[in-house]
């Protein structure tokens, strides 16, 4: 059995509080989307490698 890496998409982020407990909890976020742009560099800050989508 192989052991597969879990990965994070998420639609309506906000300040990516859902990305961080996907990371703290061992699942990597690869995209996120959000058009606010306050909550956009929050995210960015905190999770540089996450794409940011504005869909």
């Amino acid at each position: 059995m192989r052991n597969k890496q879990l990965t994070l998409g998420s639609l309506f982020s906000g300040s990516g509080g859902f990305e961080l407990g996907g990371l703290i909890s061992g699942i990597t976020p690869i995209w996120a989307s959000e058009i606010e742009p306050f909550p956009i560099r929050v995210t960015t800050k905190r999770l540089p490698f996450v794409k940011h989508l504005e869909i």
